[in-house]
């Protein structure tokens, strides 16, 4: 593996940038900041690496009824649109692989974001190889979770889900992972410093059975414990598509020009032998995508047709109630509004259940004022509902349990 420089985006408020140098065998060699004069020569002899918030880019897995690259990228935003706010038109779609079962390992951000931060980068005189979220460049491995964190942010990876916190929030999201997830870690490796560490462990801890807790005090940085993990067969990359960059290879190219020529008359006689069977298997691929988009018209008339197979499953899956492919996404919008407000002084979360569209909260307090005052934030800063089902006091406190959902659309 070649010489990789990570770069980290944005700039700091002193106009530096993190960087980390990551070894032929997957070690770090040097790590720290540089100015913007100094970024170039760095990157001489290195492949370059962009590496940029993962707040802004959302890591999560889909399932699809194909496994053809093309087919995917064409399902893949309508199969994501209930998890995202912004319209499709606005966003930008990378796949980081396709599983066996047709599982989609995918990430979405702003056409605008990733724009801006290629410029970043042009502006400092280097073009990056990928782009790659920091949320992405953990494992995505469904039995061994891992969290990486240092004062200023968590880094999560559940399994295909990747998340990018602030530490406020980090607890309370990965207690609420752990109780929703279908299939729990057998693992978790935690790395953080020793205030967040004693944060996150009694979170782990309250799953039902807690799953193997590996658990490191580290006051390292982030960049370079998330830089040691980088390869680019695994990590997300979102220069896919429009933002794709063409490698420059004609150094290598040239002497390989007599074998290719050859190499391209072998795979000539090869698709002429095959043509005659891929022509009939087309014809009949497109017969039968006619007779499903007739089905679909003949079923759903109104609304219209871009990939007739998956929107027939969707509504086939609201019809039945089975709302699982959005489970974690309705999760992800309650917690990032209402988590703020539960991770407030005098509060303690002790279970969340996500329940018919609807996070019901078991929590206690010092009294029954600061209950309500959890009540008054969510409703107003967060613009959720909530319903105060029980409020008791006990031992000297307040145990109270909540239903908050999104408000309806007027």
């Amino acid at each position: 593996m070649p010489h990789y420089l990570l770069i980290q985006l944005p700039a700091d408020e002193n106009a530096r940038y993190r960087y980390a140098v990551l070894g032929e065998g997957g070690d770090i060699q040097d790590e720290g900041v540089l100015d913007r004069d100094s970024i170039r020569s760095h990157a001489t002899g290195r492949r370059c690496i962009g590496v940029v918030p993962g707040a802004e880019v959302l890591i999560t897995r889909v399932w699809l009824p194909t496994r053809r690259r093309s087919r995917v990228l064409q399902a893949l935003p309508y199969a994501l649109e209930e998890q995202l706010t912004s319209d499709l038109d606005d966003l930008h779609f990378a796949i980081r692989r396709i599983d066996g079962d047709g599982g989609v390992h995918a990430a979405v951000a702003e056409h605008a974001a990733v724009q801006g931060w290629l410029s970043e980068l042009e502006g400092l005189g280097i073009e990056v190889d990928a782009l790659v979220p920091e949320n992405g460049l953990l494992p995505a491995d469904p039995g061994h979770w891992r969290v990486e964190a240092d004062d200023q942010r968590v880094v999560l990876a559940l399994g295909a889900d990747g998340f990018a916190l602030e530490p406020a929030t980090a607890p309370v999201t990965l207690e609420a992972a752990l109780a929703v997830a279908e299939q729990p870690p057998e693992r978790i490796t935690l790395q953080a410093p020793e205030a967040l560490r004693t944060r996150l462990e009694p979170a782990v801890a309250a799953a039902d059975p807690p799953p193997e807790l590996e658990s490191h005090v580290s006051d390292t940085s982030l960049l370079a414990r998330l830089a040691a993990w980088y390869h680019p067969r695994t990590a997300v990359d979102l220069r896919q598509g429009p933002y794709a960059r063409r490698e420059r290879w004609g150094w290598a190219w040239r002497p390989l020009r007599p074998a290719a020529a050859l190499l391209a008359l072998w795979l000539l006689g090869q698709g002429v032998l095959q043509w005659l069977e891929v022509q009939r298997l087309e014809a009949e691929a497109e017969q039968l995508t006619g007779e499903i988009e007739q089905v679909y018209r003949d079923t759903f008339p109104e609304g219209r047709v871009v990939n007739p197979r998956t929107q027939m499953e969707h509504h086939l899956r609201n019809l039945r109630g089975d709302d699982s492919g959005e489970h974690a996404g309705q999760l992800s919008r309650l917690l990032g509004k209402a988590a703020p407000a539960l991770a407030g002084e005098g509060l303690r979360v002790r279970t969340l259940r996500l329940r018919d569209r609807s996070l019901e909260v078991e929590l206690d307090t010092v009294d029954i004022e600061t209950l309500e005052s959890l009540r008054a934030a969510l409703e107003g800063e967060a613009g959720l509902e909530v319903e105060i089902r029980s409020a008791s006091a006990r031992d000297g406190r307040v145990d109270g349990r909540l239903v908050i959902r999104e408000e309806e659309p007027a």
